[in-house]
This record gives structure tokens, C-alpha cells and sequence, in this order.
């Protein structure tokens, strides 16, 4: 979805990196690097013209590497949000996010040009991140969902108890060796299983208040962008940090859960494990008749 020149996703983005370019356009690094392409040009005997286009490539390309990283790049050419594969409900709450996104970015297009514009046109954007991670986090948990329905861990339990029964039962020593990691394997897989399922949950909480509060978000901006039209109403609008406030919570909220915005940690990494290794198959899987 396209935003046009005035403002809403390339100019927002240049405001916020205006300063950021400005000096690096002027940094004495720039100036080393530069000069240096051009001394470089000089001693290879290249002609003035391609010693020009050396400096001027090498200057360009040291702003941009000061100025922009590889998130701001993403984020100023805005790819689709991915929703192929998604089902319902975890593709329900995404389109209800971008319904909320979409809405919210209307409402503050129609604030007048000015501080309080200015102030807020960088919600935007952070609107749009919310909306990457919740689409992330949608993904993450209908990968746990599919997990969880494979037959071998929807008995594990099942399975467990007959593989213990049968261990109990044995006396030969050759055998109950066997049997016994047997048990161990399907305790392991039962553990990563519960996991799974605590995460399952926190996530599909997670998808619910996040598409709460940002609808709340939005509804905070429409009464904010109706006292910036009509001067009665200001002392009835929320104040403008809540919002700036509750959008950043949304966020930090939506990136516990997401694998791409954060260090996981060692619970996280063991539930990223067992998703892209899939559901058990083991020697015990007839144990389950």
C-alpha cells in the first residue's frame, strides 16, 4: 500500500532521519572516505571524470551506511504484510490489525499540518511494526497449533503411560535398557508438548489484547484528531503522551513474543527447536495401540 510524496510514509521517514542525514552528509568520516576514493582514483591514473564518479559513489554510499540501517531500508519500502499460509482464527487477527492500521493512519492524515502532526507522524510507522509482530506472532502460533495436532503428541500422554507400564513390567536386563530410554524420549517429548502448549496460549492472548488495545489506540487518535478541529472539544481529547504510551506498550507487548524482535531466551529458542524439527517420530509410536 503506497503512501504519496506529502507525507505519510517517505516524508515520516525522512523527518526522522533528517538530522541523522544532515550530519552525515558533513561527518568527518564521510569527508575521510571520500577523499580517500578520490586519492585512490588519482593514483590509479583514472581519468577526472571516473575519479569524480569514484568519490561521488564512495560519498554516497557512507551517508546511506550512516544513515539508514538495514530496519529503516525495510521500513521505508514498506513490503506487504505476508499473510499466505494463515488461517482462521490467526488470520482473523491479522486483518482485524490491519483494519486498526488502516484506520488509524486515515485518522492521522486528517490532522492539520503542525506540532501536533509533527508529534505524531511517527506513530505510523510504529503502527506498522505492531503490525509485522502481531503477523509474526500469528504465524509462530499457528506453527504451535499444527504441532500440537499431530497425532503423536496428541497421545503422548497415552503413549507415555503404556511405554512406563511396560518398563515396570519388565525383567529382562538386555531389554529394560531399552524401554527405559524408550521412557525417557516420551517424557522429553510430553515436557516440549507442555511447553508448546503454555506458549500456544500466551501467544493467542497475546493476538487478543494487542488487536484491543490498538483498536483503543485508534479511537484515542480520532478524539485527538476531532479537538485538533474543533477547539470546544480539546478538553475532552486524551492527552497525546497516553497514546504515544500505549503504543509503545503494544509494541514492546507483541515483540516478547516475536522471534525476530528480541534475544529469545533459552525456553523460547527450545520452542523454535521443536517446530523446525516437527513432530516426534519414534520407535515408540506403536506403543500408542
Amino acid at each position: 500500500m503506497g503512501r504519496n510524496a506529502d507525507g505519510t510514509r517517505a516524508g515520516r521517514f525522512f523527518a526522522r532521519r533528517g538530522r541523522k542525514l544532515a550530519w552525515s552528509m558533513t561527518s568527518p568520516s564521510t569527508i575521510v572516505v571520500a577523499g580517500g576514493a578520490l586519492a585512490a582514483g588519482i593514483l590509479l591514473g583514472l581519468p577526472a571524470l571516473a575519479i569524480g564518479l569514484v568519490g561521488a559513489g564512495a560519498y554516497a554510499v557512507k551517508v546511506a551506511a550512516s544513515t539508514f540501517t538495514g530496519k529503516d531500508v525495510a521500513a521505508l519500502l514498506n513490503p506487504e504484510i505476508d499473510m499466505s499460509g494463515l488461517r482462521s482464527p490467526y488470520l482473523d487477527w491479522v486483518e482485524r490489525g490491519i483494519s486498526s492500521r488502516d484506520t488509524f493512519e486515515q485518522a492521522l492524515r486528517r490532522l492539520p499540518a503542525g506540532p501536533l502532526h509533527d508529534r505524531l507522524a511517527g506513530t505510523a510507522d510504529e503502527m506498522d511494526e505492531v503490525l509485522a509482530g502481531l503477523t509474526r506472532v500469528a504465524r509462530r502460533a499457528q506453527g504451535i497449533d499444527d504441532y500440537l495436532r499431530q497425532p503423536t503428541v496428541v497421545h503422548i500422554q497415552d503413549t507415555l503411560s503404556t511405554a512406563r507400564a511396560r518398563l515396570a513390567e519388565t525383567r529382562d536386563s538386555e531389554v529394560w535398557p531399552e524401554r527405559k530410554r524408550t521412557v525417557e524420549s516420551l517424557e522429553e517429548q510430553a515436557r516440549v508438548a507442555t511447553r508448546l502448549d503454555t506458549v500456544s496460549d500466551k501467544a493467542m492472548s497475546r493476538l487478543e489484547s494487542t488487536i484491543t488495545s490498538l483498536d483503543q489506540l485508534v479511537a484515542q487518535l480520532m478524539e485527538i484528531q476531532l479537538a485538533a478541529e474543533d477547539a470546544e472539544a480539546t478538553d475532552t481529547a486524551p492527552p497525546v503522551d497516553d497514546l504515544i504510551d500505549g503504543l509503545h506498550a503494544v509494541r514492546d507487548a507483541v515483540a516478547e513474543l516475536d522471534p525476530h524482535a528480541s534475544e529469545l531466551s533459552p525456553e523460547e529458542r527450545e520452542v523454535e527447536a521443536a517446530l523446525v524439527a516437527g513432530p516426534p517420530r519414534t520407535e515408540a509410536q506403536g506403543l500408542q495401540t
